[in-house]
């Protein structure tokens, strides 16, 4: 692999698990490090670097999705309705935080080469896109059988299987990493039908500065 370790970075609520089991799968638990905090291989003044680690050459692997239905997903999981004040919340309290910490990829990490951006559009329901971009970003090589594993076993059928037999989001199967109520919603532009439609504005002008930033909406 090309990398020392690889980190799977991010905003929940963007398909983080199921790049997560593969990386898992292909690389092992001890190559990966999945946080939403920033992580960066700089060492100030020679120390080790403020998550404990010696300083490593590290790949960057984002899942991103549209930030509306990210935003979407942390409500739903919490089983908040989807009201203003609640997406103001959510908004407030752990998007905006988990945003920061995305963000500081694009204006820190001191290789942008060494981050690899994966569109949910494209990965929605094809591991075989997901596949392809690592082989190629880790310089790695995926035989055909385990290729054929991957897409059995971190379908999104199996992992919502997984999720059904978890109580509630706070309980996780130690084997997969998933959550209860993890997989919900799953289509590129959830947040349109999660959402009423009378607050479609009001969420797109809460975010609209991260939504032109990273694509999502244009700048008009």
């Amino acid at each position: 692999m090309k990398f020392d370790k690889v980190v799977r970075a991010g905003i929940n609520g963007c398909g983080n698990i199921v790049v997560e089991q593969i990386l898992h799968y292909l690389l092992g638990k001890d190559k990966v490090i999945s946080t939403f905090r920033y992580l960066d291989n700089l060492e100030p003044n020679n120390q080790c670097h403020v998550s404990g680690l010696e300083k490593l050459h590290l790949g960057v692997v984002i899942p991103e999705r549209d930030f509306r239905s990210a935003l979407a997903s942390q409500i739903r999981k919490r089983k908040l309705s989807p009201t203003r004040a609640n997406i103001q919340h959510i908004y407030n309290t752990l998007f905006s935080i988990m945003y920061r910490n995305r963000h500081q990829y694009t204006t820190r990490f001191p290789n942008q080469d060494n981050i690899l951006v994966l569109d949910y559009r494209l990965y929605f329901d094809n591991i075989d896109y997901i596949l392809d971009e690592l082989q190629r970003f880790l310089e790695i090589t995926v035989t055909a059988e385990q290729r054929k594993e991957i897409l059995w076993r971190f379908s999104r059928e199996n992992n919502k299987k997984i999720a059904r037999t978890m109580p509630n989001w706070q309980t996780v199967d130690p084997v997969s990493g998933v959550h209860g109520m993890h997989i919900g919603t799953s289509q590129p532009d959830s947040w349109k039908t999660f959402f009423p439609p009378e607050l479609h504005e009001f969420v797109t002008k809460l975010m609209r500065s991260e939504l032109i930033e990273y694509g999502w909406e244009k700048n008009d």
